[in-house]
């Protein structure tokens, strides 16, 4: 009897001396995500050290080791693929990028109620007498309106005074300039809508529909005319940068649609004040009749020749 308990005593100490089973399987598993580890760095390493020994760029060095942990591709044309399209994805408009120019936007012409040959004939001569009047209309449009700058007056003062901009400003113009002429083409169809309702309503027996056409505009000539303000106030330093040029051409496309629905606006005028516009065609077709210039709006003529010159 007295030897079974010193057996029993040590059988007591070996139990508690034991590790837990959990600790036991949790050692376990993480010998064999070391061995495991081991292998796939002991398998991949010789293909690596060979691709760099081979001059590989840093940054494609770099896209088979990502590639190891998030799937690399399954062949050199999809390594390629990948790779032109993370460099398309990164790519964004900076300054001194060029390439961004203007072309192919159509504008309506306006044609209201000169539907018959005498209206047209109308149309023709007093365009080519607005034309006359305007310098013949045979020496190309005129420059846009020097910009009057806040701080330089009249813009007569000495230009070496103007401070060269830092490379934050000169992104901040083109930005600018971006923004504006991604604009252009959603203001010409806005345009072209007030032709088109122009057009459509202008002997319509209704004054309710006829004041709502002129007053939607209206209020598109007074956002046009408010971009080319943004346009002639950008900041002086605009001088000493690539810009200058393409800001001019954008500005004289914004005048050019804002005077176009300018001659909208007026004829809309005169419209309005007749209860039936149909017996007084020729007085609210007079401003269409004023700038026809060779069967075409003057402003339309001048807005293609800005809108070719552009680039940015």
């Amino acid at each position: 009897m007295a030897s079974g308990k010193p057996l029993r005593r040590v059988r007591r100490h070996m139990r508690r001396g034991a590790f837990p089973s959990a600790l036991i399987a949790l050692v376990a598993f993480s010998f064999t995500l070391l061995g495991f580890g081991a292998a796939v760095y002991t398998a991949t390493l010789p293909g690596l050290v060979a691709a760099r020994s081979d001059g590989m760029s840093e940054g494609l060095f770099s896209s088979i080791i990502a590639g190891l942990t998030k799937g690399a591709p399954t062949s050199d044309a999809d390594a390629a693929q990948q790779e032109d399209g993370a460099a398309a994805a990164s790519e964004a408009p900076t300054a001194g990028a060029g390439g961004v120019s203007l072309g192919g936007i159509s504008l309506e012409g306006i044609v209201g109620a000169a539907g018959s040959s005498d209206a047209q004939g109308d149309a023709g001569g007093q365009g080519q007498q607005g034309g006359s009047q305007d310098g013949g209309g045979s020496t190309g449009p005129s420059q846009p309106d020097t910009p009057s700058e806040p701080d330089s007056g009249s813009g007569s003062g000495d230009q070496g005074d103007i401070p060269d901009p830092t490379p934050e400003q000169v992104q901040e113009i083109y930005d600018t300039l971006l923004a504006k002429s991604q604009l252009i083409e959603s203001y010409a169809a806005e345009v072209n809508a007030c032709v088109s309702a122009f057009n459509e309503d202008c002997l319509n027996p209704s004054l309710d529909v006829r004041l709502a056409r002129q007053r939607t505009c209206d209020a598109l000539g007074s956002r046009l005319f408010s971009e080319y303000s943004t346009l002639l106030n950008l900041p002086i330093y605009i001088q000493n940068t690539p810009y200058l040029e393409a800001r001019g051409n954008l500005a004289g496309m914004y005048r050019c649609l804002g005077e176009y629905s300018g001659t909208i606006s007026e004829a809309w005028e005169i419209n309005v004040s007749f209860e039936d516009p149909s017996a007084h065609v020729d007085e609210f077709m007079a401003p269409v009749y004023r700038d026809t210039v060779d069967g075409e709006n003057k402003h339309l003529t001048e807005f293609r020749y800005w809108a070719d010159r552009f680039e940015l």
